[in-house]
């Protein structure tokens, strides 16, 4: 081999030799990555079968009852106001009736 051909080889394999160590690198780092990613989603697809079987969440619950009571309530009230405005129309017409004043709207 003269050396021309020596060098260019040389030349050539630097970085080949190079390339193949950091493919190499990249493949083991990988490796880890990807092991630690399947712990993370095992882990979480864990925590989720947990979540699935619970029948509500507590503090969820607690909160839907006590918006219903306060739903309730204002229903309540909402009864009462149409009532008394029913009962103070009624007695708008019957002053109007009575005095035979023109009340219109």
């Amino acid at each position: 081999m003269n050396k021309d051909l020596a060098l260019k080889v040389l030349v050539w394999a630097i970085p080949v030799v190079f390339g193949a160590g950091t493919l190499y690198q990249i493949i083991v780092s990988d490796e880890g990555a990807i092991a630690a990613l399947t712990d993370r989603v095992s882990e979480q697809e864990d925590g989720l079968d947990v979540h699935e079987k619970l029948a509500g969440h507590p503090v969820g619950l607690t909160e839907m009852q006590h918006l219903a009571t306060q739903q309730d309530a204002l229903l309540q009230e909402q009864r009462g106001t149409r009532e008394e405005q029913q009962r103070q129309a009624l007695s708008l017409v019957a002053i109007c009736q009575a005095t035979g004043a023109k009340c219109a709207r």
